[in-house]
């Protein structure tokens, strides 16, 4: 197959509908904590600072308690940073209904009727083997934002060091979402943007590594938004937003399942080459 440069202009790549899918993308990713995490359960009063937050557990396949993140808390993490950042510049009103989604209740001015779909679902992130630490902070009533006479607070959180494995998927991706995921992480990493409760005492510092990216392409090489060739000497991607192509000659553990399949292509990208691609996004994108 030759690639090229440029995609015809009949390739209509509509990331947000509901009734068209092209392509999917899975990033498997560790979180490792960078200081102590805190993610409340909810059995708090939320007008009230509760003496003894716990750390929101659940159980796995097997009937263990562990802790986790949930899925929702992820994404929202990575929308309300992206908001600020897309704010700042004042495009925000674009930039976030047309990749999260929204409906006819919540949709920006001057869109079409018709609801869009998300193209990012997060699933939640599991700790099996998580060590917990107290730390006795002075309460603050939230109410007054003064301290509490005679209160003390007892926050359970994660040790630094512990590690939560989950993935997030991205649905009809091209290279300006995977960009902009990558400069959250790129945030993250550098300990710029905090995660969960108590950041202002410290907590929630986080550093995300990917451990591989996972890329379905409906159609294999018959698709005509998404393509891609792999020879002895280098791996090529185009993705949607024309002219926007990757090649990398680290072609160490790519893996290409289902090929010639009828519905689709399925390729594996080693971790090295995973943060090279996601790299190369952000370096190309613009927000």
């Amino acid at each position: 197959m030759e690639v090229n440069n440029t995609m015809s202009k009949s390739n209509n790549f509509k990331p947000n509908n509901f009734k068209n899918i092209q392509n999917f993308a899975k990033l498997g990713m560790k979180i490792i904590t960078q200081s102590p995490l805190l993610i409340k359960s909810g059995e708090e009063d939320p007008l009230e600072e509760s003496n003894n937050p716990r750390f929101l557990r659940s159980h796995d396949i097997h009937g263990r308690e562990v802790c986790i993140i949930p899925g929702s808390t992820i994404k929202g993490f990575i929308r309300g940073n992206l908001e600020r950042i897309s704010t700042y510049l004042k495009k925000g009103d674009k930039i976030i209904p047309n990749r999260f989604g929204y409906t006819h209740f919540n949709k920006p001015k001057n869109t079409r009727k018709e609801n869009n779909a998300s193209n990012i679902y997060c699933n939640q992130f599991i700790a099996h083997h998580p060590q917990f630490e107290i730390r006795p902070q002075i309460a603050i009533n939230p109410k007054t934002q003064a301290t509490r006479h005679g209160a003390l607070l007892n926050l359970e959180s994660v040790s630094t060091g512990t590690v939560f494995e989950g993935s997030i998927k991205l649905r009809n991706w091209d290279i300006r979402l995977l960009g902009m995921l990558g400069i959250i992480i790129d945030l993250a990493n550098k300990g710029l943007i905090s995660l969960g409760s108590n950041k202002s005492r410290g907590f929630g510092v986080l550093k995300f590594e990917i451990e591989k990216l996972t890329i379905q392409i409906l159609g294999g090489e018959n698709n005509s938004i998404c393509k891609y060739e792999l020879d002895e000497n280098s791996f090529s991607l185009i993705l949607p937003n024309n002219k926007v192509q990757f090649k990398s000659e680290n072609i160490t553990d790519i893996i290409i399942v289902n090929k010639d399949f009828p519905l689709y292509d399925e390729i594996i990208l080693s971790k090295e080459l995973s943060q090279e691609l996601l790299n190369y996004s952000v370096n190309k994108i613009t927000i």
